[in-house]
């Protein structure tokens, strides 16, 4: 019944988009419009509840060459007093067992924010990173195959549409980055974040 159901508004849809330019441009805007605004709050939701749960040591400039002692901005999502666990100095530029997030974590579950807070789990920032780009890797890969699919879109035209929908939280995402860069002491930690997105593009792909 159900598929059925789904065919039957397919066919109706698919009348609607060739038969009318009008009302097929307005169906697509008002998908585009509110899915960008469901992704943008989602995400922007998730990522802050994620930076709760990172550690609370983090290298600092005492612990790099060549540092710049000018001030920093602490007003962004990325720059919150987190740390992580470090032993002793000499350990920021030791790898040790962070490199699981490549491994047996890449394609782990996503962290649950409120469940780990009741467990007070605290996590390094690349395994926060991680857990957010991977709900974002599994949102992108539905929604471009749902819309293939159900707007009937090829190759050409799917991607533009896709992106509509993804602009915001692209750049939303894109910042948060940014940011934790530029306040960052911690290159294993980007490191690994860089090796993560090459990871979920050959997924993607």
């Amino acid at each position: 019944m159900e598929k059925s159901t789904h065919r039957c508004f397919r066919k109706r849809l698919f009348l609607s988009l060739t038969s009318d330019r009008q009302i097929a441009d307005e169906i697509r805007r008002e998908y585009i419009d509110t899915l960008s605004k469901v992704y943008f709050s989602y995400f922007k939701a998730y990522s802050t509840k994620l930076i709760k749960l990172q550690l609370d040591e983090k290298p600092d400039k005492d612990d790099v060459l060549g540092a710049d002692d000018r001030p920093r901005s602490n007003m962004s999502f990325f720059s919150a007093s987190a740390r992580p666990h470090l032993k002793h100095r000499a350990t920021v530029f030791s790898l040790g067992n962070r490199d699981c997030v490549l491994k047996q974590e890449l394609e782990a579950p996503i962290i649950i924010p409120h469940a780990q807070q009741k467990a007070e789990t605290k996590y390094p920032y690349e395994y926060l990173f991680r857990s957010e780009q991977y709900a974002l890797l599994d949102n992108c890969c539905r929604e471009y195959l749902f819309l293939c699919d159900f707007f009937m879109l090829n190759n050409r035209s799917a991607p533009e549409f896709f992106t509509e929908i993804f602009e915001k939280t692209f750049k939303l995402l894109q910042k948060n980055v940014e940011t934790f860069i530029s306040d960052s002491y911690d290159p294993i930690a980007i490191l690994l974040c860089m090796h993560l997105i090459y990871r979920y593009q050959v997924i993607a792909n």
